[in-house]
């Protein structure tokens, strides 16, 4: 007997799939997710790359300032007070900072304690690096900033360092790193000044 199919006996259709508009619209969704996870991870790569180069450079402001805060509360006399530079004298040393090429140095006559180095070429006496700017301020008994600090050390009486700092790993700008500190005016406790 021969057997006819009917409409309600269909036979199994053999090219069962995908169609070309389901493929092209799932592969569009597909780049789409990839392309949106992409950009996060750059996104957050970009934001850690920038928290570990702000926090580097906040610890080594830090750093700067509690040795210019040990040094300034210590010194008897101030040899010179320039705007880049500062030269300090202490009971058992003569302390010397000097900001050259975005590197703020900080090397002593003799090594009294462990910051202490003698040479500015020993990587220890770079204690600020990556710097686009780093002024030392000088204010007089009263509170007034000094202008001219190196005719005027005597009337010196409170040091303040300010700096700015610029650090990136990367060609990528996005990733710079951009830092800025002013330290807490240090005043000078052991020596007499004269009065003005």
């Amino acid at each position: 007997v021969f057997m006819f199919p009917t409409k309600g006996n269909k036979p199994a259709s053999t090219g069962s799939g995908f169609t070309l508009v389901e493929l092209m619209v799932g592969m569009s969704l597909s780049f789409v997710v990839i392309a949106v996870t992409l950009a996060a991870y750059t996104f957050v790569g970009r934001n850690l790359t920038r928290m570990a180069n702000t926090q580097q450079l906040e610890a080594a402001g830090r750093r700067a300032f509690f040795l210019l805060k040990s040094d300034v509360r210590s010194t008897t006399q101030i040899k010179t007070a320039a705007a880049n530079s500062l030269v300090l004298t202490l009971p058992t040393k003569t302390v010397t900072y000097s900001y050259s090429n975005g590197t703020l140095t900080r090397v002593a006559s003799v090594v009294v304690s462990p910051e202490d180095v003698l040479l500015t070429t020993d990587p220890r006496a770079k204690i600020l690096t990556h710097l686009t700017v780093c002024n030392f301020n000088y204010f007089d008994p009263s509170g007034n900033w000094i202008s001219s600090a190196s005719t005027y050390t005597m009337s010196v009486k409170e040091v303040e360092l300010a700096f700015s700092s610029s650090l990136s790993n990367s060609a990528d700008n996005l990733k710079t790193t951009k830092y800025t500190a002013v330290s807490p005016r240090v005043p000078l406790n052991n020596r007499s000044l004269p009065v003005l």
